[in-house]
């Protein structure tokens, strides 16, 4: 099965974001945060206030979202030792950032706060809680649907939306490995080495430009 469809490819990630209009979208945010930064969506939900430095432009991934039942979770360490890091960050995700917290702060106004643990993404219905994973999965799921994208994507997808946009910046390898959060992942390899085939393709008569300059 090939792991160039769907979001590998710019215009199908633009597709689902102009569907889902996620950078506004509460129920289906976890998607803007997903592609912009290459987390894995247990990483993101379990993201605390403490874990946004604003000032560094960074998130610190060092815990995951294991399971989510109701309002019994479990936060765990990350995939692996390369998977606790600090992820640099635009300002276009400072700024949805930054939302999400005076959304948060306007909750916690109103009395609606059910449970203080500083997450950043919060549960719909049980505010202060995390985000649940399979509510947020079928809303992804329904906007796949609505923009006629591929079934068998998920939120994983994104990580490779990222990669294949890092290839296409030129970015180096081990920068989009260290950034994932792995050093060795055959996945990432293999797209990197697809999106820069042609830039490859194009090293010969970029040499002989030099050359004959």
């Amino acid at each position: 099965m090939s792991i160039f469809r769907g979001f590998s490819k710019r215009s199908s990630c633009s597709t689902y974001f102009n569907t889902s209009d996620s950078a506004l979208n509460r129920k289906s945010m976890p998607s803007f945060y997903l592609s912009l930064t290459g987390l894995r969506i247990g990483e993101l939900l379990a993201l605390k206030v403490s874990d946004f430095d604003e000032e560094e432009k960074t998130i610190s991934v060092k815990k995951s979202l294991c399971r989510w039942v109701c309002k019994n979770y479990v936060l765990g360490p990350p995939k692996n030792k390369s998977s606790v890091r600090a992820v640099t960050i635009g300002e276009i995700v400072i700024k949805a950032i930054k939302g999400q917290l005076a959304w948060r702060e306007n909750k916690i106004n109103n009395g609606e706060l059910q449970h203080d643990a500083d997450f950043i993404f919060w549960s719909l219905k049980f505010p202060g809680y995390p985000a649940c994973y399979s509510r947020y999965q079928k809303r992804f799921e329904k906007i796949l649907k609505d923009c006629g994208l591929p079934d068998n994507l998920t939120s994983h997808s994104l990580r490779h939306t990222h990669v294949s946009l890092l290839a296409e910046a030129k970015e180096e390898l081990a920068v989009i490995q260290e950034r994932l959060g792995h050093k060795n992942d055959e996945i990432t390899k293999t797209i990197y080495l697809h999106i820069t085939e042609q830039q490859r393709k194009l090293v010969p008569d970029r040499f002989e430009q030099v050359m004959n300059s």
